[in-house]
């Protein structure tokens, strides 16, 4: 079902109805876009009936075989639209989105049951739009929160050639250590035609989850190099070999919101930034847009630092422009893009004294969201009675 989301569902209905709209030169855009939606059967976008666990189960069943079936077509259709500044977000009737947030499409095609988040992948080498200078080795870690599959986890393609075109076995590398249930896989790749291109790559489960990331690059002579001077192909690996740090993905949090993973170039550059920490002066957030970030300082809630101190809900710091999605424990914002946050439920010191950089920024301690709680209590205790 095509399904179209307009904030204006009333106008939208008239519009459907065939009643008068109002048509200034603003709207003639929309209602020809409008028009077009209704030539192809779209909906008002009204979500449909909740389903219980059984509707759940069967429509994974129904879903499933065809995802499986349209994964390629679809991480080719990402990778196209991801060449000129898009990205592709699959949501089914109900709103429900599974994506990986930077680098392409996560598919889960098992029935609901014990497992049933897919991979986590996190792209080593090459970074995005990278440069690759003849033949190279393509590195990328995967994770999965109970065990990847028996038989060749990781398969890839290049530049799209259908379901049956995953034919790139990558293999384990045994010299690097990310975990339980984690490995890094790596793929031996012959230097390509000069120009664009992209990377598909696939990771199965146990379970038979299944994801789908994408990773655009170019090619270059052989023995041209990047124009960076740089012994090493421009990725994440780069960063690794010297920093023991996690990276920012679902591996090191939760799968509380399915598979993610951001690598090291998402938020950093070593060139062209005057921000701390060689943060970035723009990110290219998993669902925001490009957006800029001026971070200057680490006292935690204040200007240039982690986060915003107004309520503003504008998210400008560097650990707000990314999120959409966090709360507090009363389930209202916090740290978003999207909405303000109400700053006296939270902590307002320094980020990562809680969510530090070496796990991954996941909370750590003695409670689940944060650090130990005589971090921020002073420890006491009644006197003992004598």
């Amino acid at each position: 079902m095509l399904t179209l989301l307009e904030p204006d569902l009333e106008l939208w209905e008239r519009f459907q109805r065939g009643l008068p709209v109002a048509a200034g030169p603003e709207l003639e855009p929309v209602l020809s876009r409008w028009s077009r939606a209704r030539a192809l059967g779209a909906s008002s976008g009204r979500p449909g009936a909740a389903l219980d666990d059984r509707g759940l189960s069967a429509r994974w069943e129904r879903v499933g075989p065809l995802l499986s079936r349209a994964e390629a077509m679809v991480a080719e259709a990402s990778a196209i639209l991801a060449r000129r500044g898009f990205a592709l977000i699959l949501a089914d009737a109900d709103g429900v989105v599974g994506t990986n947030p930077t680098l392409g499409v996560q598919a889960t095609t098992t029935a609901c049951g014990a497992d049933s988040v897919a991979p986590t992948i996190t792209a080593l080498v090459p970074s995005r739009n990278a440069i690759l200078s003849g033949a190279d080795t393509v590195k990328v870690q995967v994770w999965d929160a109970g065990a990847l599959a028996a038989a060749n986890p990781v398969v890839g393609q290049v530049d799209g050639t259908g379901s049956a075109g995953f034919t790139l076995v990558f293999a384990a590398n045994a010299s690097y250590s990310c975990g339980p249930s984690c490995a890094v896989y790596q793929y031996a790749l012959p230097a390509q035609t000069v120009g664009a291109h992209y990377l598909a790559l696939r990771a199965t489960d146990a379970a038979g989850n299944v994801s789908v990331v994408t990773i655009p690059f170019r090619a270059a002579a052989a023995a041209s190099g990047s124009g960076t001077l740089l012994r090493r192909t421009h990725g994440s690996q780069l960063c690794l070999d010297c920093h023991n740090l996690q990276t920012h993905s679902s591996q090191y949090t939760s799968t509380t919101y399915g598979n993610w993973a951001l690598d090291c170039q998402t938020c950093h550059t070593p060139h062209t930034t005057t921000n701390i920490y060689l943060v970035r002066a723009t990110i290219e957030t998993p669902s925001s847009g490009t957006r800029p970030v001026d971070f200057r300082n680490t006292t935690g809630v204040a200007a240039y630092s982690y986060a915003t101190p107004q309520a503003s809900g504008s998210g400008v710091n560097v650990c707000e422009v990314c999120h959409t999605r966090t709360k507090n424990a009363d389930a209202s914002p916090r740290a978003r893009n999207n909405a303000a946050t109400d700053w006296g439920k939270h902590y307002t010191g320094s980020c990562t004294g809680c969510h530090p950089h070496g796990k991954g920024f996941a909370g750590s301690g003695e409670s689940e969201g944060a650090a130990a709680c005589s971090t921020c209590h002073r420890w006491w205790r009644p006197p003992e009675a004598t």
